[in-house]
């Protein structure tokens, strides 16, 4: 669900930054991305990634998850806090235009 919610952060960043609904890991990159440039922060793309390495590769397909599993849920709990509210700033400065 960790891994899906990260994912999701992509999914529903796209409209308000303009994009295409992203299809795959990689569009879903470039979107985190664009999120980070549009927020001034470095946070998302890096989230994915790290979350696409550990929570989806190790723990899902090669069921061996890291020893700290429950501080990274924790890490992306609070990831995914953070990017409702970079959405909701971006929405608003989209607005304000």
């Amino acid at each position: 669900k960790t891994w899906l919610s990260i994912s999701s952060l992509a999914d529903v960043a796209a409209v308000p930054l303009g994009k295409k609904a992203p299809g795959g890991a990689s569009a879903r990159k470039a979107i985190l991305r664009a999120l980070d440039r549009a927020t001034h922060q470095h946070t998302f793309e890096n989230a994915f990634e790290r979350a696409r390495r550990e929570l989806h590769g190790e723990c899902f397909h090669g069921d061996s998850c890291p020893a700290d599993l429950p501080q990274i849920l924790k890490d992306y709990h609070d990831i995914a806090k953070l990017g409702a509210e970079a959405i909701a700033r971006v929405k608003k400065n989209k607005r304000r235009r």
